[in-house]
This record gives structure tokens, sequence and C-alpha cells, in this order.
């Protein structure tokens, strides 16, 4: 039988996995960035323009995914709320 806690429980998993995830998109936009310099300091501009574009596509991706974070909360106390807690 379902319970309150276990909904909370799911998404509070949830939430630390889309948490886990940010901070991976955060490691990544950072190694976009060296490849970016990189690629500029080899006068590769090319390569550092796409680079920079992969970064600008990963910060969109954080961002969608810090969104996300604002929803699990948002359903963590409309679930709390439903169970009278």
């Amino acid at each position: 039988m379902a319970s309150t806690e276990d909904i909370v429980t799911a998404l509070q998993t949830a939430l630390d996995e889309l948490e886990a995830s940010i901070g991976a998109t955060s490691a990544a936009v950072t190694e976009a960035e060296e490849m970016a310099a990189q690629m500029a300091a080899a006068a590769v501009q090319d390569k550092a323009v796409e680079f920079a574009a992969v970064k600008d596509a990963i910060e969109t991706a954080r961002a969608h995914l810090a969104g996300g974070t604002d929803l699990l909360n948002t359903a963590m106390e409309q679930a709390k709320a439903a169970g009278g807690g």
C-alpha cells in the first residue's frame, strides 16, 4: 500500500539524482570552456567557436535541469500537504 512517505521518498530520490546531474553538467561546462580556450590558443578558431557553442548548449541543459528541482520541490510540498503533513 502506497503512502505519502513513499511518494516523498521517491521524489527526494529524483531530486538527489537531478542535483547530481546538475553537478555533472557543471563539470562538462568547465571542460568545454577549457577545450574552447585550448583551441583558441592553438589558433584553431573554428573549433574554439564550436566548443563555445557546446558550452552554451550544456548551460542551457543545466538551466532546464535546475528548473526541474523547483518542480520536484513543489511536488514534494503538495504530497506532504495532501498527506496531512
